[in-house]
């Protein structure tokens, strides 16, 4: 039984849109060509077709009560009708997908893997996977469900809520390991992401390459989920102006990321975003990392609403307008260390520090190379939550701004272990208090 609601943040004001999908309820008949496992020990071979029947006489596989589907050859699975998902496992059933096994889904809501329930699991290996309609995941565990795919797969999503991986709800769990491509389609300005851990879900991912045309390449959220990523690329490339996060972690969600780069292509398309929200602070640890950022108000790094993030090694680059390269604000937490970051566009700001933030710099070179753009930038507008910045070694360069910039309320800023602090002004800091409010 199919019962999800993926929430997602499309705003920095973290506003979560709910999509839910429809019950399949209808009765559990075999069309000629499915294959059904209730409770036995079957086996698929060859290409099986279900043509636009509904669940559950739609699922090309179907596993269920504990019954199992294995193949030893590889398997052309095609399904068109609304909610009839390729491979369907439920209530403890299972499904081996064999090696070099090709999927494809034409309904809505028919997503390439499904498994739910606890016990329910599908293992796939060098697997394609394709879905062509709306709220059609590529593979998607649910309510303690699990999938693990090896080998060389891709997952291609051509349309809107057409997430490429979810593991929604405690439990549910999906890894992948070798080599895995996603390429999130549909229309700019929709929905569609990437990889989703929602609601206590796990992803965990070993080498993968994500594409995304209109939302977060990766999202984490909501209390208890978790999504790592390692030896990953990024890539969003909306053409507008959409919040295409390359990460996100956020209500709650916690990310770990290791060895991989991020490249954002549209306006305030941020490269990394941890966030929280009344019900969960976003957390988000990033091991040599490269982000890139193209345009307006693209920042590289973002950290809000309480959220945590920890950043060592790798770099950061922003070349549009208003392109920050680290940004914490409201009473939120950001530490990075060894490693440089780079703003190429007038206001881009290297790290700016607001609303009661603390900001931390351990041997990171930082550089901005446009006018009005500080290295260090810090504004309070809260007298009883101060803004702690600490710079400890490395360097900040401002080539056509004043280095350090300190303004609004009370703020504490420590320079220490020969912190380099250049700016081609001659001008190395400008405080501008609130009245009454002290700098120190």
């Amino acid at each position: 039984m199919r019962n999800i609601r993926l929430r997602e943040l499309l705003s920095t004001s973290a506003l979560i849109v709910s999509a839910a999908l429809p019950a399949c309820l209808a009765p559990r008949l075999a069309h000629a060509q499915q294959v059904v496992a209730d409770g036995t020990i079957q086996t698929a071979s060859g290409t099986i077709n279900t043509g636009v029947l509904a669940p559950t006489t739609g699922y090309a596989l179907f596993a269920l009560n504990g019954g199992v589907i294995q193949s030893s050859s590889p398997l052309t699975l095609i399904t068109g009708g609304s909610g009839s998902d390729a491979a369907h496992a439920e209530n403890g059933g299972t499904i081996t997908i064999f090696n070099g096994s090709s999927i494809q889904t034409a309904g809505t809501n028919a997503s390439g893997l499904f498994a739910t329930d606890a016990g329910s699991m599908i293992t796939a290996t060098n697997t394609t996977i394709s879905t062509a309609a709306t709220g059609s995941f590529g593979a998607a565990a649910q309510n303690g469900g699990k999938i693990t795919l090896s080998g060389t797969n891709s997952i291609t999503t051509a349309a809107t809520a057409a997430t490429g991986i979810l593991a929604d709800g405690p439990g549910s769990v999906v890894t992948s390991t070798g080599n895995l491509t996603i390429t999130a389609g549909g229309a700019p300005g929709t929905d569609t992401q990437g990889v989703v851990a929602n609601n206590g879900g796990l992803v965990d991912l070993t080498g993968v390459a994500i594409n995304t045309f209109t939302n977060h390449a990766l999202n984490s959220l909501g209390a208890g989920s978790m999504l790592m990523a390692r030896d990953f690329t990024i890539i969003t490339n909306s053409p507008i102006t959409n919040n295409s996060y390359g990460t996100c972690a956020c209500d709650g969600g916690v990310m770990q990321l290791q060895n991989g780069s991020v490249h954002t292509m549209g306006e305030w398309a941020w490269g990394l975003y941890a966030g929280g929200t009344l019900t969960g602070l976003g957390k988000l640890t990033g091991t040599n990392v490269t982000v890139l950022t193209d345009a307006f108000a693209a920042y590289g790094a973002v950290v809000s609403a309480g959220g945590q993030m920890t950043l060592n090694g790798g770099s950061i680059t922003t070349q549009g307008v208003k392109g920050y390269g680290l940004l914490a604000y409201d009473a939120s937490t950001l530490v990075a260390s060894n490693m440089t970051v780079t703003t190429n566009s007038a206001e881009g700001r290297g790290v700016t520090v607001l609303s009661g933030s603390r900001g931390e710099l351990h041997n990171v070179t930082l550089h901005t190379a446009g006018v009005a753009a500080n290295a260090l930038y810090s504004y309070n507008f809260n007298t009883n939550a101060p803004n702690t910045i600490l710079v400890d070694g490395g360097s900040l360069t401002a080539d056509q701004s004043t280095a350090i910039r300190v303004a609004g309320a009370t703020a504490t800023i420590t320079l220490q272990n020969g912190v380099v602090v250049n700016s081609g002004l001659n001008r190395l800091m400008d405080v501008l208090p609130q009245s009454g409010a002290p700098v120190r």
